[in-house]
């Protein structure tokens, strides 16, 4: 990679925040297309790092010929001569493609709350022909980059009132792990169950959940006089283990956004506190194996199923 690619990199990664705020376009899409369209910014046409074909000649710097490989009715053709759109610096590019997602073509792509749901969606909508090409942008650079933990960092920003940068962590792995967020809930508890460390910008969004536990655990506590420990059987994942434990793809587990707990009560008497004293907006409750899924991917009113 060029030093001019890692400069690129990091403009990327910011500008996928502002992709976030202005269009609603998730980070992950938008930082993997961006890598693999131009090759982790090695290879940029006129500031177009996003492959965005020429749709208006008058627009930004106007459209150059660039060559191309494309698939045309099931054939690769390489080489291929067409028209581009050119940009005049990198935002112009990032406003570009949030407006274009905005076409009612690409409509599935801003209703999806996952890397997994939202990349379909988009080579659905006919951004890319390549055969190979909604596989290797999943697998080659939004898990391999662990893309989806900026989703979850920008998802988690409204919780900024419970600002995680406010701890100071120890600098120990086994300090940080029994580092005390709430009186009863440790750091650790919401580790990958392998024993991987979550990264810190997923930090925040679990200072919150474990807020909610808290504030759920204190209601129990004081309704019944006796103390009921929440138990946490899976919160953070990456999307490897996520896979390999069944999880859903594209799981709020990947982005810091749900957590799974199990107690000695009731499922539906933990229902009860859940719903009457947190903030979750997303309840599942499994029955066969005890345990209740929570979550704040979804800013939508309350919703709850069994599974």
């Amino acid at each position: 990679m060029t030093i001019e690619g890692e400069y690129f990199i990091e403009d990327i990664y910011d500008l996928s925040i502002k992709c976030w705020d202005i269009y609603k376009v998730l980070p992950s899409l938008f930082i993997g297309q961006s890598f693999k369209e131009s090759g982790y910014g090695d290879h940029i046409f006129y500031n177009n790092y996003l492959g965005i074909k020429c749709h208006d000649t008058n627009l930004y710097a106007g459209c150059r010929l660039g060559k191309t490989n494309e698939v045309i009715s099931g054939v690769l053709v390489p080489n291929l001569k067409l028209a581009f759109q050119c940009y005049n610096n990198y935002e112009e590019c990032m406003h570009d493609y949030g407006t274009r997602l905005h076409l009612p073509k690409y409509k599935n792509v801003l209703t999806s709350d996952n890397y997994w749901d939202a990349s379909y969606w988009v080579i659905k909508g006919g951004y890319a022909t390549g055969l190979t090409y909604l596989s290797s942008l999943r697998k080659d650079y939004i898990e391999k980059q662990e893309l989806y933990l900026y989703d979850g960092f920008v998802k988690g920003r409204r919780n900024d009132n419970n600002n995680g940068l406010y701890y100071s962590l120890p600098n120990t792995l086994e300090g940080r792990y029994n580092f005390k967020l709430e009186d009863n809930f440790k750091y650790g508890e919401f580790w990958q169950k392998d024993g991987k460390e979550p990264n810190l910008l997923l930090f925040n969004n679990i200072v919150w959940i474990a807020k909610q536990l808290q504030i759920v655990r204190n209601a129990i506590q004081l309704f019944y006089n006796i103390e009921y420990k929440i138990k946490i059987t899976s919160c953070i994942r990456d999307a490897l283990y996520n896979r390999k434990n069944n999880g859903k793809e594209g799981s709020n587990h990947l982005m810091g956004l749900a957590v799974d707990i199990q107690t000695n009560l009731p499922l539906y008497q933990l229902l009860y506190f859940i719903i009457r004293y947190s903030e979750f907006t997303g309840i599942g409750i499994f029955k066969k194996k005890n345990y209740l899924h929570l979550d704040f991917g979804n800013l939508k009113p309350l919703k709850i199923w069994e599974g």
